[in-house]
């Protein structure tokens, strides 16, 4: 069974002693990364729940919370309800404001007493789980960017974050934390205009495109959709480009912040999703540029020099600007508690190792 378990995690380093064999890693003392503690005929491929939660009672116990980043439920008495979940779909960032509140609260957990252990996982151990551990990382003070701890994480998990969008989440909460609130931005916004550019003309013919916004905070509620065929694209010869380029008449929510933006074409039977990316509102210029390169799952077909653009306008609303006022108010708050916390090397190596 250990043979199946061990190649369903791949090359992760794996916690192996004479009484354990489990998709598990030390990242430090205080920080574990593991795979989904699973039972039933997922325990035959993943980590044994029971074998996990003898694991924590007999290392740490008393002294220990999982993290649960999988957005699925299990038996949380088997950790004694030791367990914290936050809300994370796969493969995707965590909502921002989602995802500092939960730094905040396990800083703190991890501050109350220097022999607390947090455990995290999703189902492999490696993206969102990945996501969350380097947070924690970089809010220890220890490392000079979310890259470095991004690149510790792998010296340590053998994988680390690659989803384009995930690294860009990372990147911001790195921006937030060593600038504060003066790097977001609490005007609320929509999306304007979209505009697709690409010199490979073989890109558009004999196919039809759908793009869709979702706020995947929410459920993936459908907030606009744009809809063209390959021939409404126009060729500029000063820019020697094939482009298509649309005004969004409809932005269903100002409160969205969080959004996944999927593309996809038709030729003729189905439609074949050619890539999503997510991004913040908070963060994003008036005007986003993305290349293959800041895109997630780009189907081959997408051509190298393929751009997407994204226009967005500001909209007054003096409420929903002051909501998120006051919302960052308060995690810049506890932020500045955590890092009063953290003030020599000394408190910066214990919140990490104890």
């Amino acid at each position: 069974m250990n043979v199946l378990r061990e190649l369903v995690s791949q090359n992760k380093t794996r916690f192996i002693d004479e009484e354990y064999n489990l998709d598990l890693t030390y990242i430090t003392p205080r920080i574990i990364a593991m795979a989904y503690p699973a039972d039933g005929l997922e325990s035959m491929y993943r980590n044994k729940i029971k074998d996990v939660s003898r694991f924590m009672k007999k290392r740490h116990p008393d002294y220990f919370m999982v993290i649960n980043v999988s957005n699925r439920k299990y038996d949380y008495a088997h950790f004694e309800n030791r367990v914290f979940s936050l809300k994370w779909p796969n493969h995707y960032p965590c909502p921002f404001t989602t995802f500092v509140k939960g730094i905040i609260d396990i800083s703190f957990y991890l501050q109350q007493n220097p022999q607390n252990v947090v455990a995290v996982h999703c189902l492999a151990g490696k993206g969102r789980t990945g996501s969350l551990i380097n947070g924690i990382l970089y809010m220890s003070g220890l490392f000079g960017s979310i890259i470095d701890a991004n690149n510790f994480y792998l010296c340590k998990r053998a994988v680390n974050v690659t989803y384009a969008s995930q690294i860009r989440y990372l990147l911001n909460f790195n921006t937030y934390v060593s600038e504060g609130r003066k790097c977001i931005n609490f005007q609320p916004r929509r999306l304007a205009k979209v505009i697709i550019k690409t010199s490979k003309i073989k890109f558009y013919l004999e196919k039809d495109f759908k793009i869709c916004f979702y706020d995947f905070a929410n459920d993936e509620q459908l907030l606009a959709t744009v809809q063209f065929a390959g021939s409404d694209c126009l060729f500029y010869e000063s820019e020697q480009n094939y482009v298509f380029a649309t005004e969004v008449k409809e932005w269903e929510s100002l409160e969205s912040r969080d959004i996944l933006c999927v593309m996809q074409s038709r030729s003729i039977v189905n439609y074949v999703r050619l890539f999503r990316v997510n991004f913040n509102m908070f963060f994003v210029p008036k005007t986003l540029a993305l290349s293959p390169a800041d895109l997630d799952n780009v189907d081959a077909s997408v051509p190298d020099d393929f751009s997407l653009i994204l226009k967005f306008a500001d909209v007054e609303d003096l409420s929903l600007y002051n909501t998120w006022s006051n919302q960052f108010n308060e995690m810049d708050s506890h932020i500045e508690k955590i890092k009063a916390g953290l003030t020599n090397n000394h408190d910066k190596n214990q919140f990490l190792y104890g």
